[in-house]
């Protein structure tokens, strides 16, 4: 017997309220004498039964050294030990090992552990010092959560997994830093600093892959500079949410972006998305009264409420793959002024997408006159004013400015020109004169800066020609129709028509009789002018404005070719200038009629798409039923 307590006395030092003690698996509730203790340092191997025994009986300690102890398996099926659970793995701190520890300031944790368990650390409000192991992978669920003084952690660079809650509601949480010098990649999990109020410092290494949802919500982060992880592709739903960040910089990396990623921060003012990104997720930016610039990317689509209520966005622009636009997405946006629609077509829309906006005081710019013509189309679009954008002096419209926009405007100047775009007044002083030439060649020489204005097909009225056929040799009579709901006192048009066909004459029909008219031809494209020198108006709001003579040459093949009229401008002496879309009309080579020339024939009646009956051709698409003296009859379709 003396020669057992000898041993113990060897085993168990107790200085006052300080233990060392190399344990045994289970062994920790016989080999400490002093439960008082404030510090203590084990080695050897401990289980769950030890850190169960630390949790309940050593309530006092402040200062735990775990540094040398391996953790053991243990499992006892017929009672739970720790958190209701019956088995716990090696090489685990426990879940709830140390948990609620009141007064515990500083924990070094065993260099062999891999995981530190679910909640094995979670409410330790005294905690200010975690020292973790070379060989952690896993921070678990919940596992250092509610330590309310503790003010910085360095993760080592072996860690995998940084579990939901992990860090959360460590309100005087400053710093976050994970060791350099591993290849593990790292994830964090979701709410992992969800709550850290005061969390103002992150560094996560150089291999972090993932962020969870709302890991970082509700933290004091200013600025968010992601560009360094290199590896990281997708970032959780509502992640910095109610997390005042001043400006955001994601990495080429990224995929994936959650919903309200950044929903409530009042001090981002500026936002770039990465090219790899697909979408601009639901209230991504929500509510961000402070937001001035967001760069959105290559996306193709945009969420629900993605921007509603960032009333300081003056300019936007949206990317050319961009097929969808959700509910509400630019609601509340009431301080833009102008948004660049890169898309060839109008992206289909969400409800209300601009619930809120001025939107006929706000310029929607697009490529050219064709893509503003489906946005004049589209609902929900069409109530912007549309404009497209066009280089002053770029006279050949090339989209550049060189000595090819020279040789249009000597060109004009000398009379071998007479159809030219609005852009080739390059001084805009209402006429093209030799200072235009100057204008182009300062622009080439570098000695003036470039200059755009902007084209704004920007009314729903119409100027038209419907579908016709004609013979070859035949000449025949064309209406040109104006459908306008605003009254215009001016009118002007191009018209392009198909090769074989030409316009011989023009006259004004009833509705101009008052007008005088001006044609211009270059190579197959007519522009044709109709005004009033003391501004009288073109009466009634639809029908014939001017006839067409056209005449189709004794080889016109058409085969139901195409007539284009865009360039249409309007005018009024009191509403000023609107722009209107181009329109289309198809003409056919033959008529159909002469078909129908039987002596059998006892009667040819005609019908339009409205259904209306005449026994002479519509304008446009005829239903032609014809019946013969036998009392049968024949349906065809033909084109006048």
């Amino acid at each position: 017997m003396r020669k057992v307590y000898i041993l113990m006395l060897a085993m168990v030092a107790t200085l006052g309220t300080k233990a060392q003690i190399n344990c045994q698996p289970g062994q920790l509730s016989t080999l400490v004498t002093d439960k008082n203790a404030t510090t203590l340092t084990i080695t050897g191997q401990m289980d769950a039964r030890d850190f169960k025994f630390i949790v309940t009986e050593l309530t006092s300690l402040e200062t735990l050294d775990l540094e040398n102890v391996d953790v053991v398996a243990y499992e006892n099926l017929a009672t739970s030990t720790l958190a209701n659970d019956y088995s716990f793995a090696a090489g685990e701190v426990p879940a709830m090992g140390l948990a609620g520890q009141q007064h515990l300031t500083t924990v070094v944790l065993p260099r062999t552990a891999r995981t530190l368990g679910t909640a094995a650390l979670a409410a330790c409000p005294a905690l200010t010092s975690v020292t973790m192991g070379e060989n952690l992978e896993t921070i678990g669920d919940y596992a250092i959560s509610a330590c309310t003084s503790l003010s910085s952690v360095t993760i080592p660079a072996g860690v995998t997994t940084v579990g939901t809650g992990a860090f959360s509601r460590c309100e005087a949480l400053n710093t976050i830093d994970v060791a350099t010098g591993g290849d593990a990649q790292l994830t964090i999990g979701d709410e992992a600093f969800l709550g850290c109020k005061a969390l103002t410092t992150v560094n996560l290494g150089e291999n972090l892959v993932a962020i969870g949802n709302s890991a970082f919500t509700g933290t004091a982060l200013t600025v968010l500079d992601l560009s360094s992880y290199k590896h990281l592709q997708s970032i959780g739903d509502w992640a910095y949410t109610l997390t005042y960040i001043g400006s955001a910089t994601l990495p080429a990396s990224l995929k994936h972006m959650g919903k309200g990623l950044f929903m409530y921060n009042d001090r981002m003012q500026s936002a770039t998305l990465p090219a790899g990104i697909d979408s601009l997720a639901s209230y991504t930016f929500a509510g961000n009264s402070q937001l001035t610039t967001v760069d959105l990317g290559k996306i193709k689509a945009m969420g629900d409420y993605a921007l509603y209520s960032t009333p300081r966005i003056e300019e936007i622009t949206i990317p050319e793959r961009v097929t969808f636009i959700g509910t509400r997405a630019m609601a509340g946006m009431t301080g833009i002024e102008r948004i660049f629609a890169s898309p060839a077509t109008a992206p289909a829309l969400g409800e209300n997408v601009w619930e809120g906006v001025d939107q006929p005081n706000v310029r929607l710019i697009v490529n050219n006159g064709n893509d503003a013509d489906t946005y004049l189309a589209a609902e929900q679009w069409r109530e912007f004013m549309i404009n497209y954008q066009v280089l002053l002096g770029d006279a050949d419209e090339d989209m550049m400015i060189s000595i090819g926009d020279i040789n249009v405007i000597l060109n004009i100047l000398t009379g071998i020109t007479h159809n030219y775009p609005k852009q080739t007044d390059g001084d805009q002083d209402g006429e093209i004169s030799i200072s235009d030439v100057n204008y182009v060649i300062n622009r080439i020489l570098g000695r003036a800066e470039f200059t755009y204005i902007y084209v704004s097909p920007n009314t729903t009225d119409e100027v038209s020609i419907h579908d016709f056929s004609i013979a070859p040799g035949e000449t025949r009579d064309v209406e040109l129709v104006l459908n306008n709901e605003q009254q215009c006192s001016h009118m002007q048009c191009d018209i392009n028509l198909p090769e074989g066909l030409s316009i011989v004459g023009t006259t004004t029909a009833q509705r101009a009789a008052n007008h005088t008219l001006a044609t211009s031809k270059q190579d197959s494209n007519y522009r044709i002018l109709c005004y009033s020198l003391n501004g009288e108006r073109i009466t009634g709001n639809e029908g014939a404005v001017v006839t067409l003579k056209v005449k189709a040459d004794e080889n016109f093949t058409g085969d139901y070719a195409t007539i284009t009229v865009d360039n249409v401008v309007l005018a009024d002496r009191d509403h000023g200038t609107l722009y209107a879309p181009a329109t289309t009309a198809t003409v056919g080579s033959t008529t159909g009629i002469n078909d129908i020339t039987s002596a059998q024939v006892k009667s040819v009646r005609y019908y339009n798409v409205a259904g209306q009956e005449s026994s002479t051709p519509f304008t446009g698409v005829n239903m032609v039923v014809t019946t013969y003296t036998d009392g049968t009859t024949s349906t065809s379709k033909v084109i006048k």
